[in-house]
């Protein structure tokens, strides 16, 4: 008979014995976790060089006043920026860390005046101005100086005060936010009812010394997420699921039931026939949905149809301590940002964890953590730190980031000063 130790702790000597007697047999279990823990540090480390290696550009792009193109024209944009989507090989991935390039999209509002600036790659530029030009032969693209370098990274500052976030949504990503299609209005008779126009009127408000910085990085991504969106549609309409018989079933268990019958009925004896009819369930409850139901489920079906970005969006309000004012720079931000929630779909809401906001103990000292925290993050335009990101389609994306249509009256936008127009055909050339 085998005698198992049993220790009784009594000595600090038999309490050792026993930790040496369960390193004896999972001592491998350590050496796994810090093998682990190394290499997941220099894989960070590895894709932090990458990212730190690329060289960036930040573009300020002006529209005309008489903005007459609905947001349908972003989504072409974004459809074209989604084609520099890669996927690294192994090597590249765990070994060169290299990893998708984001853009950073970025609505900035400074002392009352507006700018829209999209960050990119160098080597994107060429890109990422042939599909703005497509869409917008008159807009006036320029590089410019990064505004964030203005404003300092340290908290509590003697000068300035922050309030910062990332805004998240409120259920899974399947689930689509109000887009631009929901905002079309047939009585007005330009037929578009700008979701921009609440954000604008905020940013156009702000006195000298505030700043509103709106954030949206975004980094082509695969087909994952729309696997996720028809798993949850299957689940809303009741989708029965395919009955797959394995072999065990068909062997094993078909066999115990027929020697079990046998033994009821006997061995020469013939299986009674079914005298009531068992109707097949329905392959799903889609028809027993109320109305309400039926458009949440047409709702994810036409969000999934459609290539996606995974976003994260931050915001950051900004000011001299003498002006700064929640209820002027943060409340209406917040405000603006419901008109893209329904009750049945998704919307946007801040993440607990992230905003520079604490309730119990050591406030003060917390707060200037998370300052500290998300000013870094939004000028090193890193998806990596914060919130979780999440999924929008082009609609989503250009619902959220586009420019002003005409019925916005915001004159603080940086619009193009000049009209361009093509040389006559009868110049002459030398």
């Amino acid at each position: 008979m085998v005698e198992y130790y049993q220790p009784t702790y009594e000595t600090p000597e038999e309490l050792f014995a026993f930790w040496l007697y369960i390193l004896r047999y999972t001592w491998w279990v350590f050496i796994l976790v810090v093998i682990f823990i190394i290499w997941y540090v220099w894989f960070r480390r590895k894709r932090l060089q990458y990212l730190d290696s690329i060289d960036y550009i930040l573009l300020a792009i002006d529209v005309p006043e008489e903005n007459t193109k609905n947001p349908k024209c972003f989504e072409q944009i974004f459809a074209g920026l989604h084609g520099i989507k890669t996927t690294p090989n192994f090597v590249e991935k765990y070994f060169q860390g290299k990893m998708q390039e984001p853009f950073s999209l970025e609505i900035v509002g400074i002392a009352g005046r507006i700018r829209f600036l999209i960050r990119t790659p160098d080597y994107y530029r060429d890109l990422v101005e042939a599909q703005v030009y497509a869409q917008y032969p008159e807009a006036e693209i320029t590089e410019v100086e990064d505004y964030v370098q203005f404003i300092p990274s340290d908290y509590p500052n003697d000068k300035y005060d922050l309030y910062g976030t990332d805004f998240v949504l409120t259920k899974e990503d399947a689930y689509p936010i109000r887009s631009y299609e929901a905002f079309q209005d047939e009585l007005n008779k330009e037929g578009f009812l700008d979701p921009m126009a609440a954000i604008t009127e905020v940013l156009s408000k702000l006195t000298e010394g505030e700043q509103i910085w709106l954030q949206f990085i975004i980094r082509p991504t695969g087909d994952k997420w729309k696997a996720n969106g028809e798993r949850l549609v299957k689940k809303l309409i009741g989708a029965r699921a395919p009955e797959h018989e394995g072999i065990f079933q068909k062997t094993f268990v078909r066999g115990i039931q027929t020697a079990q019958y046998a033994l009821e009925k006997g061995f020469m004896s013939v299986p009674e026939a079914e005298t009531h009819y068992k109707p097949e369930p329905p392959p799903s409850l889609m028809q027993y949905l109320s109305p309400g139901e039926r458009e949440v489920v047409e709702a994810i079906g036409r969000n999934i149809s459609k290539i996606g970005f995974d976003v994260k969006f931050r915001f950051i309000y900004v000011a001299k301590k003498d002006v700064f004012s929640k209820k002027h720079g943060v409340n209406p931000i917040k405000g603006a940002m419901k008109q893209f929630s329904t009750i049945n779909l998704n919307g946007f809401k801040e993440c607990l964890r992230v905003r520079t906001k604490a309730v119990y103990w050591f406030k003060k000292r917390r707060i200037a953590q998370r300052q500290r925290r998300i000013i870094q993050a939004y000028k090193l335009r890193r998806m990596e730190v914060g919130a979780h990101p999440f999924v929008f389609n082009t609609e989503e994306l250009a619902t959220v980031f586009h420019f002003p249509y005409i019925t916005v009256e915001a004159p603080t936008i940086k619009w193009t000063e000049t009209k361009k127009g093509e040389p006559p055909r009868d110049l002459p050339l030398r």
